[in-house]
């Protein structure tokens, strides 16, 4: 809160009203603001940070360490990301095709499901892949992808045949999932509840399980085209309860879910019922939010983090990034008449305001005016013109759209003056 002139204690400040648990919530100032906001604003962002395209490094020692008539067990070490020097990668793309694999078909290969998530380089890392034919020559690859999207190059590919059907081979499937079901559902991730089946149908413990999802929905019919969530669980025992949570996903997007169940001779469940889950808006956290600003038609909102003594930008679906350091920030504003972005601070040290413009394509604000009364609250009316409330002493302040007063309009703690020039007497200037 603002200081008081001339003490060491902080006064209550007017926009308390903004802080996380207050009245009414932050996220909902938020999107009120964008929907009510202000008129387009024409500002494009700050140059973006620069770009990853250092893909991880490739795998060279994929190989096969079991093979069936349906599976085959493939075993390989972590790659690092951005290149040979890095963190874990992201994810990894498992593909196969019947007796040759390269480059140049791999567009053509199929795409396993289930594949793990990466751990630390040099880890070893296994993969049952299954939905096989028996006796059959094959051939397998990984490419390996990090957060950017970035993709290695084809690993090592590892050739093998699988093994005749042995006569007393399983052919029982697990028994499909019954219960699927969504939980917690977030802007970007859905939580996933159900209850294990078996191996045999309901007896025993099941290999493996497919997860997968699409966009608007999901049936048997577009299963193939849907995408495989990597790093499923492992099945637990026949009849506990299982749960997993689905991350990477876009705000306000429909998803369809899925899930089959597979044992370790390759047979397969039928389709889970399948779950639809609309994501949410996504709602940034900030340190002490005092006060936003929106431009309606771009939908973003401009959010003084006094906490954090800066102001950030939040688009419609709850992406934020900072717009630049402001010690102090107490609120945003933004003009209908001049298409630009307004901000107040209140010095912690000094107890003295200032006001600053900014476009949201430059990265550092324009002082306007400063060394005026501690204040907390800015407004703009239609000519343009910024009004501040000061608290101590207590009176509405008028600038101009460059700055130049103040003029005392109201004074709180007595009449209106008319365009009084403030500058000494009874309110005088906080220096």
């Amino acid at each position: 809160m603002p200081m008081r002139p001339g003490t060491g204690s902080w006064m209550p400040d007017a926009h308390s009203r903004f802080r996380t648990g207050g009245s009414p919530p932050l996220a909902a100032l938020l999107w009120i603001a964008l929907l009510a906001g202000c008129t387009d604003s024409k500002e494009v962002g700050p140059p973006a940070a620069p770009a990853d395209t250092t893909p991880p490094g490739p795998i060279s020692d994929l190989r096969t360490a079991e093979v069936a008539d349906r599976s085959a067990l493939l075993v390989w070490s972590a790659p690092a990301d951005e290149g040979a020097e890095g963190s874990a990668a992201s994810f990894y793309d498992v593909r196969f095709r019947a007796e040759s694999l390269d480059e140049g078909v791999w567009d053509l290969a199929t795409r396993a499901a289930g594949a793990p998530i990466p751990g630390p380089p040099g880890s070893g890392e296994e993969f049952l892949l299954g939905d096989l034919e028996p006796e059959t020559p094959y051939a397998a690859g990984i490419k390996s992808g990090d957060e950017a999207g970035n993709l290695s190059s084809l690993s090592n590919v590892v050739r093998f045949e699988t093994t005749a059907t042995p006569a007393d081979r399983d052919t029982i499937p697990p028994a499909a999932v019954e219960d699927l079901r969504a939980g917690e559902v977030g802007s970007d991730f859905v939580r996933l509840h159900w209850t294990a089946t078996g191996d045999d149908g309901r007896e025993g413990t099941a290999a493996a399980y497919d997860l997968r999802f699409r966009l608007g929905g999901l049936d048997s019919t577009t299963w193939e085209e849907a995408t495989p969530v990597a790093g499923p669980p492992p099945p637990r025992r026949s009849g506990l309860e299982e749960s997993f949570t689905v991350t990477g996903l876009s705000p306000l997007t429909p998803y369809g879910f899925g899930l089959r169940v597979r044992d370790d001779a390759g047979n397969e469940s039928d389709l889970s019922p399948v779950v639809e889950v609309t994501t949410g808006i996504g709602v940034p956290e900030f340190s002490d939010p005092r006060g936003v600003a929106a431009s309606r038609t771009q939908r973003e909102v401009y959010v003084a983090d006094f906490g954090d003594g800066a102001v950030y930008r939040t688009g419609m679906l709850g992406t934020t990034s900072k717009l630049f350091d402001l010690p102090g920030v107490v609120d945003v504003a933004r003009s209908t008449a001049t298409n630009r972005f307004y901000a107040l601070t209140a010095s912690q040290e000094t107890g003295e305001s200032a006001l600053w413009s900014f476009t949201g394509s430059v990265a550092e604000p324009t002082l306007l005016a400063e060394g005026f009364a501690t204040s907390v609250d800015l407004e703009i009316d239609a000519n343009g013109n910024l009004l501040v409330a000061a608290v101590s002493p207590g009176a509405i302040l008028r600038f101009g759209p460059l700055g130049s007063g103040p003029e005392v309009l109201v004074d709180l703690a007595g009449a209106v003056v008319a365009g009084g020039v403030l500058g000494g007497g009874e309110l005088g200037m906080a220096r």
